[in-house]
């Protein structure tokens, strides 16, 4: 399947800035559709998703592009 602009995108962004998290500073348009369109990229397998625990407690979720395997 091919990827929609938006999605082309946010892999641009992703690879410019190295990955998206919350308050990392971009979004696109909205938190929410920042993250719909990040998950449908992990769908894909074209992102991955981790999520890591603070000392806090607070669990952070980071979303970077999958490194190609050779």
């Amino acid at each position: 399947m091919k990827l929609g602009a938006t999605q082309q995108s946010v892999i641009g962004c992703l690879k410019e800035k190295r990955g998206w998290s919350a308050g990392c500073g971009w979004i696109w348009g909205t938190y929410s559709e920042t993250v719909r369109v990040l998950e449908s990229l992990v769908r894909r397998g074209i992102v991955q998703k981790e999520e890591e625990v603070s000392k806090h407690g607070h669990i952070y979720t980071r979303y970077s592009l999958t490194e190609k395997k050779d």
